[in-house]
């Protein structure tokens, strides 16, 4: 996958975690997470190895060493997995804690992440969380990127989430149904007016789109405020929160990455298709 920067140019930051959403039931995908949670998933474009290994993997060469897993539908595989992994001595440079979210994952993927307030000390330990789902593979060179990002802007992550962008050519992008799009405040352009997904259709009548990264930098301070918002709030994605949040006047800073770096979601094995060979 690559080697890890060194520590003058990418430096280890012991107040950010990386939380890895692995408590859905995947029901996209079809039959096979039936019996096996989709993180666990494998194909021969990743050398055999299940999606949650090549997130780890890409953790561990951008030197993030502090990471929460949130378990929930098929739990303890995850958590025989990671067992094995330590038994074999994989990623034992990692910090790797299991949070299992009960049945909050029934609830949607925000409420999965939510639960983690109910753990002692991690919200007091890490005043800053990167969400990443466990179901997508992303290159580690966006996780590099994201470690400098976040050195130099430290100061100013204290408060506000902040999502992550790309404008792409809308052939860059093939065999994909749909494509979440960011919109910003047309008087500031540097915060989050509305994320919306749009359509294959919707996208062939525009030049380009402002594709959204599925990560998010967030500050566990805000933690303590969300419930005071979700009072009326029907939906189930970080999306959609991002989007209720946005609409009750809460800021959320949009970053546009200097470059298109390669992920995608895997909700099918068509996806699996898709992934480049590692």
């Amino acid at each position: 996958m690559g080697e890890a920067l060194s520590p003058q140019k990418n430096e280890q930051l012991e107040e950010l975690c990386a939380i890895i959403l692995c408590a859905g039931k995947g029901t996209r995908f079809g039959e096979k997470t039936i019996s096996k949670p989709k993180p666990l998933i494998t194909s021969n474009k990743l050398n055999g190895k299940p999606i949650l290994y090549n997130i780890l993997n890409s953790l561990q060469t951008s030197t993030i060493k502090d990471i929460i897993i949130i378990t929930g539908y098929l739990g303890e595989q995850i958590k025989k997995y990671i067992s094995n992994l330590r038994s074999s001595l994989k990623f034992e440079d990692l910090n790797i804690t299991l949070f299992d979210s009960k049945g909050e994952y029934k609830k949607g993927p925000f409420y999965s992440f939510l639960s983690i307030q109910k753990a002692e000390n991690i919200i007091e330990n890490y005043p800053l969380f990167l969400i990443i789902p466990g179901d997508t593979i992303f290159t580690y060179k966006l996780f590099n990127y994201l470690i400098r990002f976040i050195s130099q802007q430290r100061n100013s992550l204290i408060d506000t989430p902040i999502i992550f962008f790309h404008p792409i050519n809308k052939h860059s992008f093939k065999n994909q149904p749909q494509f979440p799009t960011i919109k910003p405040k047309s008087d500031n352009e540097v915060y989050l007016d509305k994320i919306k997904v749009k359509s294959t259709s919707e996208i062939n009548i525009e030049k380009s789109i402002n594709l959204l990264y599925p990560i998010l930098l967030f500050p566990s301070g805000l933690m303590r405020e969300i419930y005071q918002s979700i009072e009326n709030f029907q939906g189930k994605t970080i999306r959609e929160w991002l989007n209720y949040y946005a609409e009750l006047g809460g800021d959320i800073l949009i970053h546009k990455l200097p470059r298109p770096f390669y992920f995608i979601d895997i909700d099918s094995e068509e996806d699996l298709n898709l992934l480049r060979k590692k």
